[in-house]
């Protein structure tokens, strides 16, 4: 089910999101990301196709404008929804775009967003800890950033129940 259709069908949102580099046009758009970081070592240009292939196979030519596909191209309704969100991304990630455009829609559309951008990592950063040893404090930050979403759900919970 996605987020758009949660909110269409009024069903409960989660507390918070914590997307690492997430796709927000699956197309094979050319951002300038997608471009110079294209020989990514996890989603350089010929496993996108690859992705993209299997993902969408004959929905490719509508996938752009989909936003049941490109969640970057959803209605502002629906991103004025979402709950907090924290966006994390390397930037040698051929997603950064990605992940850029997404964080400027949630935030114009007055979502509680913010976008950690990390310093020379690449796509799938987080299963690349023993390449990379300053992940292991990323992993750190994403897992405080939704025990403190929690937390504050619980305890606005609670006052409200005693209210």
């Amino acid at each position: 089910m996605s987020f758009q259709q949660t909110i269409e069908e009024s069903l409960p949102i989660p507390l918070a999101l914590l997307l690492s580099y997430p796709v927000a046009i699956l197309s094979e758009s050319i951002s300038l990301s997608r471009s110079i970081f294209s020989n990514d070592p996890v989603l350089n240009y010929q496993s996108t196709k690859i992705v993209l292939s299997s993902y969408l196979d004959r929905l490719e030519k509508i996938a752009k404008d989909e936003p049941l596909i490109s969640p970057g191209y959803a209605h502002d309704l629906h991103f004025s929804h979402f709950p907090t969100t924290m966006i994390m991304v390397g930037d040698v990630d051929p997603l950064l775009d990605d992940s850029c455009f997404l964080y400027k829609r949630l935030s114009e559309c007055g979502a509680p967003v913010s976008l950690h951008i990390h310093r020379a990592l690449p796509h799938g950063f987080l299963n690349l800890a023993s390449d990379f040893p300053s992940v292991i404090k990323i992993i750190e930050a994403g897992a405080q950033f939704m025990l403190h979403e929690a937390l504050s759900y619980r305890h606005e919970s609670k006052e409200s129940f005693n209210a």
